[in-house]
């Protein structure tokens, strides 16, 4: 098992009729969001967005 592979089917197909489609869809979508952001790139994103939060938040004091 690959570090992104989790335990949900891989084999989401529209066309089973196991699951609704905008729930294929979604999880989908979540998939290829959480292996951003477990990604080494998706790691740096989440630091950039922190620093800019908390330099923001520091210039809301003065």
């Amino acid at each position: 098992m690959k570090w992104n592979e989790g335990p949900w089917p891989t084999d989401l197909d529209e066309n089973s009729g196991k699951y609704p489609k905008w729930m294929i869809r979604l999880a989908n979508v979540e998939r290829k969001n959480l292996r951003f952001w477990l990604s080494p790139a998706g790691a740096l994103t989440l630091v950039a967005i922190f620093i800019v939060s908390y330099l923001l938040h520091l210039a809301q004091k003065y």
